[in-house]
């Protein structure tokens, strides 16, 4: 089952503020959606197309910058008209298809951008093609696929952390501070 959510009026400034998480396209660049930067209200949810999502759900950019970027919340929260949500059956594992959607994302993107900014539809989405193995080789693939994520991860901050370094050794060289 897919489904999209919308964008309360915001000219109506009770519809904002309120408790109910509101994740925007932007938010999806984050694997993992552990928290928003803005909320709405009941009202809000009752009187928009805004629909609620529960922890983990599948999301995808359907537009714009972000368009075919994937990640999975873990909040229950609501979602704007940019993001398709996924909701499937226990019998798929939710980082196999992730990493499955993930892989033909770019293809798909090739596909069906126009005028250079690519634009998806549940039904594009809905016809790409996974090949479903049993579950346990979806969690099997799903872990391997992880852990060489978290692999690069940790490679990412350590190159970061050694660049940080350059520059402060640069900043000292070059000032005189230290010689040589």
């Amino acid at each position: 089952e897919t489904f999209s959510g919308g964008t309360p009026d915001r000219s109506h400034s009770e519809y904002f503020g309120g408790t109910i998480p509101w994740i925007k396209s932007g938010e999806l660049n984050s694997q993992w959606i552990t928290n928003t930067e803005e909320y709405i209200s009941e009202q809000a949810l009752e009187n928009s197309s805004a629909k609620i999502v529960n922890a983990d759900t599948l999301l995808i950019a359907m537009y714009g910058a972000t368009a075919g970027v994937i990640a999975i919340t873990k909040i229950r929260a609501a979602i704007n008209q940019a993001i398709l949500a996924i909701v499937h059956d226990s019998s798929i594992d939710k980082i196999f298809l992730m990493y499955s959607l993930r892989s033909q994302i770019d293809l798909a993107i090739s596909k069906y951008t126009q005028g250079g900014q690519p634009n998806f539809n549940a039904a594009i989405i809905k016809s790409l093609q996974i090949n479903m193995p049993d579950f346990a080789k979806q969690q099997a693939i799903a872990n391997i696929l992880s852990a060489a994520d978290k692999e690069i991860d940790l490679l990412e901050q350590e190159l970061s952390q050694q660049e940080q370094k350059k520059k402060s050794l640069m900043q000292l060289l070059l000032t005189g501070t230290v010689r040589v």
